[in-house]
């Protein structure tokens, strides 16, 4: 009561509430306290630029780049090999005496097989956070007389990854390598056919393959070669890789693959497949290039640098957009991954002896200043 009396009559003055700013601390991580900004200290490995090159091809945009951020944050993948306590609980499973492993004793190799209920033989391993597995057939046949449509392929695909639990948020959307469908359609528009000679061509890619299979010229239909059609039998789907949201690309431009998945056309199953599974990450904001230092990364072929354009070539930049440079990097003989943010060009080249194809490069943020 004496109290209230007080301050009703102004005798106590009530404390001014001030706006306080928090401190940027950041969080923590396995590895120790990971500060706000510059929080994995220099970052490690060269600085992902292009290779200067002594004359470009001329490369314009039809749109207004967009503005640029102020800074950026920088994503690390936790370890993936185990850490301490974890190899010690393996260990102790394994009825290995403590006395083999001392203090802090540093995982080097982990890897680990299995067969499942299915016949798959998977295979784990933590250094490069890769599952592998297949089901070989020995007497699966290398060329098939048609295709089902692309959008069975890859529904296979996204069922099995889906049916075993892999695929979530991390995942981007299914699609073919190599579309055969699409390549054959256009030769027919072409009007050519297949002949013996390209048919053998096709058995070698299916005995070989890639993403981008050595194609065989075709002769035309009128041509009095022409043979029934074969096409490979197995056909790869993949999996572009995202992280918070943002898709992934790798150096040369392409998409970071988190899955690449072999569906057999035969018999409309999966037989093998390549998944790197999803880790905890941490972060931290570092400074950024200028909008001036990014256009001239960019001019000069940003990270995928000018391999494959001639000077007289033109690449026309008709979409930018903000993604995830994949950086990976020894440290201390441990590859560890970073997720840098990254400016994307996207866009045509015209080739100065005709044709024209798809064209994407990008320029990652972080200053030059910021790496090792």
């Amino acid at each position: 009561m004496i109290a209230v009396t007080l301050i009703g009559a102004g005798c106590v003055q009530p404390i001014p509430q001030t706006a306080g700013t928090a401190e940027p601390l950041g969080m923590p991580s396995p590895e120790g306290f990971v500060d706000f900004r510059n929080g994995f200290g220099p970052l490690p490995g060269p600085t992902p630029s292009p290779r200067v090159p002594a004359s470009s091809p001329r490369l314009t945009w039809s749109i207004e780049p967009p503005p640029m951020i102020t800074e950026a944050t920088v994503l690390r993948r936790e370890p993936t090999l185990p850490m301490p306590s974890f190899l010690e609980n393996i260990t102790n499973a394994l009825r290995i005496p403590g006395g083999a492993l001392l203090a802090n004793p540093k995982a080097l190799r982990a890897e680990v097989d299995w067969k499942d209920g299915e016949g798959y033989l998977w295979t784990f391993d933590a250094e490069t956070n890769r599952l592998t597995f297949a089901r070989p057939d020995p007497n699966a046949p290398l060329t098939v007389a048609a295709l089902p449509t692309d959008e069975a392929i890859t529904a296979i695909a996204d069922t099995f990854v889906r049916d075993r639990g892999f695929a979530d948020r991390a995942w981007g959307k299914a699609a073919v390598a190599f579309s055969w469908n699409a390549w054959w359609s256009n030769e027919k528009i072409l009007q050519h056919c297949m002949s013996a000679a390209s048919i053998d061509a096709v058995r070698s890619a299916a005995a070989r393959p890639s993403a981008w299979p050595d194609l065989p010229v075709l002769p035309a239909s009128t041509s009095g070669a022409c043979a029934n059609p074969e096409f490979p039998s197995r056909h790869t789907i993949r999996f572009q890789m995202t992280v918070d949201d943002q898709l992934v690309y790798g150096p040369e431009g392409t998409g970071s693959w988190v899955a690449e998945i072999v569906v057999r056309a035969d018999t409309m199953k999966v037989e093998s497949g390549t998944i790197e599974l999803a880790r905890e990450l941490d972060r931290s904001n570092y400074a950024v290039k200028s909008q001036a230092e990014v256009l001239q990364g960019l001019r000069m072929g940003g990270v995928r640098g000018i391999e494959g354009l001639a000077p007289g070539d033109r690449v026309t930049v008709e979409h930018f957009s903000y993604a995830l440079y994949r950086h990976d990097v020894s440290v201390d003989g441990v590859l560890r991954t970073f997720f840098i943010p990254a400016l994307v060009a996207q866009g045509t080249v015209a080739y100065a002896g005709g044709g024209s194809a798809p064209y994407t490069t990008l320029e990652p943020l972080v200053s030059n200043g910021s790496y090792r």
